[in-house]
C-alpha cells in the first residue's frame, strides 16, 4: 500500500478479545464509542460494526484470545472492555514498557510471539477463576448446537442460578450470554457460508440456527451494518471465530 492509498475494512463482532501490536502506521477508526490509536491496545468484545480505515505502512500483530481467556490475564471484568479499543498500558501500567521495548524491538515475528508468550505465562501463574471450567463447559455447548440454547438451560447445566450464570458469563467473556449467542449463530452462518459459497439463504438461515430468514436479516444488519445479501456481496465469508476451532 502506498503512502497516499486507504482501505476501508469492515469490522464485525467476531467472539474474541484481543490485543494489538502496530509496528508502524495505527488505522483510523469508525467506531463510536472508545477507540484508541496507541501502538499497542486491548480490544474487548463487541456487539456492533465499526470501520478501520487503513493508510501508509501498517504492520499488525495480533493476539487474539478465546472467548473467556482475557479473564484470566487481568484483574478487572472483561465486560469493561465491551466495545472498546484501549490502550494497553491502561490494564498493565509500567509492566508495558519493558514488552514493548522487546516486542518493538525484535526483528522476526517468530521472537516476538515466544516474547509475548512468555509474559501472558507469567500473567496467568497470578490469575484463578473457580468459575472458568463451568463458562468454559457453556461456551463448549454454544459453540456445538446450531439451535438457540436458553439461557436458563444453560445455568442448569452449569450448576448456577440464572442470576450467578448470567453474570459469572458476563464477567468472564465480556458479554451476556443471549448477546454472545448470537454472535456465535452469525459466526456461524458466515462459517457455512465460507464452505459452500452456494447455499441459498432460506437454507443458510436454518443451517446457522435462526428462525427463519427474515431472522437472519435482521442479525447481519445489526452486527455487519448490511443484509446478507449485501455482505456477501461486499465481503468475503469468513468467520474468525468458527476458523479458529
Amino acid at each position: 500500500m502506498t503512502p497516499g492509498d486507504k482501505h476501508v475494512q469492515r469490522i464485525v463482532p467476531s467472539g474474541f478479545s484481543e490485543i494489538m501490536f502496530y509496528q508502524n502506521n495505527v488505522p483510523e477508526s469508525t467506531a463510536k464509542d472508545g477507540y484508541s490509536k496507541s501502538r499497542s491496545q486491548i480490544s474487548g468484545q463487541k456487539n456492533t460494526y465499526f470501520d478501520l480505515i487503513i493508510s501508509g505502512n501498517t504492520k499488525l500483530l495480533s493476539i487474539v484470545f478465546e472467548p473467556y481467556g482475557l479473564s484470566q490475564f487481568f484483574d478487572i471484568p472483561s465486560s469493561e472492555l465491551l466495545n472498546q479499543t484501549i490502550p494497553l498500558r491502561f490494564v498493565l501500567g509500567k509492566q508495558l514498557d519493558e514488552l514493548e521495548d522487546k516486542v518493538f524491538k525484535t526483528d522476526t515475528t517468530e521472537l516476538k510471539i515466544v516474547i509475548i508468550e512468555n509474559f501472558f505465562k507469567q500473567q496467568l501463574a497470578k490469575k484463578k477463576n473457580y468459575q472458568l471450567p463451568r463458562i468454559s463447559n457453556s461456551v463448549k455447548e454454544i459453540n456445538s448446537n446450531s439451535q438457540n440454547n436458553p439461557v436458563p438451560q444453560l445455568a442448569l447445566n452449569a450448576c448456577l442460578s440464572r442470576k450467578q450464570y448470567e453474570r459469572s458469563f458476563t464477567n468472564l467473556v465480556g458479554i451476556s450470554p443471549k448477546q454472545f449467542m448470537r454472535i456465535v449463530r452469525f459466526q456461524r452462518a458466515l462459517f457455512i457460508k465460507q464452505n459452500n459459497p452456494d447455499i441459498k439463504l432460506t437454507e443458510l438461515a436454518v443451517d446457522a440456527g435462526y428462525y427463519d430468514q427474515s431472522h437472519m436479516i435482521t442479525d447481519f444488519k445489526q452486527l455487519s451494518g448490511y443484509t446478507p445479501k449485501q455482505y456477501f456481496t461486499q465481503c468475503e465469508p469468513f468467520s474468525d471465530y468458527f476458523s479458529q476451532f
